[in-house]
């Protein structure tokens, strides 16, 4: 594992989300449930788990933006394996924001106890 000041690389996955599909993922990430437009449940590993008060995610959307550049991400916690991620885009610039599939990388750091 790598530190990074307090907290240690966890898992990794870049994500297309119109599939869905891992293009490509390390930490034993391992079905993916489609919830929806904008909404998938990640699972990790029963060797991955991690818990949300121990969990720093990170995204960044994998492809070109909307013309407003607006983009959010959000992640839940259904349980230690099963992470649920939102994204949240804004149309035309201006316009409401709605969950869209977007494609997306996605990092779990693990606070160092």
């Amino acid at each position: 594992m790598n530190n990074v000041g307090p907290f240690t690389f966890h898992a990794a996955a870049r994500v297309d989300h119109t599939t869905p599909a891992y293009l490509w993922q390390s930490g034993a990430f391992g079905a993916m449930t489609d919830n929806g437009a904008g909404d998938l449940t990640h699972n990790l590993g029963a060797d991955y788990g991690i818990d949300a008060t121990e969990m720093l995610p990170f995204f960044a959307v994998d492809g070109a933006l909307a013309a407003s550049q607006l983009t959010s991400f959000g992640i839940t916690s259904a349980s230690d394996t099963a992470k649920r991620v939102t994204v949240l885009r804004e149309g035309a610039a201006g316009a409401a924001s709605a969950l869209t599939d977007v494609n997306y990388w996605m990092w779990i750091f693990r606070k160092v106890p």
